[in-house]
């Protein structure tokens, strides 16, 4: 079975196929990683794993509000 793709377009045109790459973000290394995804939210538009630990202890504050 092959893995899920997702299409790189510049300015619309397709450029590349490429397997899913899903953003992912925790604070092991990173310590204002809230600060982090508030900046990356407005380049992500697709799934995003996000560490439990992290929601568990508010260092990243839900709602995340990603664009559609």
């Amino acid at each position: 079975m092959l893995a899920k793709r997702r299409v790189l377009k510049i300015d619309g045109q397709e450029i590349e196929r490429t397997p899913l790459l899903i953003s992912s973000f925790s604070s092991k290394g990173f310590p204002d990683v809230d600060k982090i995804v508030k900046y990356c939210s407005e380049l992500i538009d697709g799934a995003t794993l996000v560490s439990a630990y992290d929601l568990h202890y508010a260092n990243i504050v839900p709602p995340l509000d990603f664009p559609s």
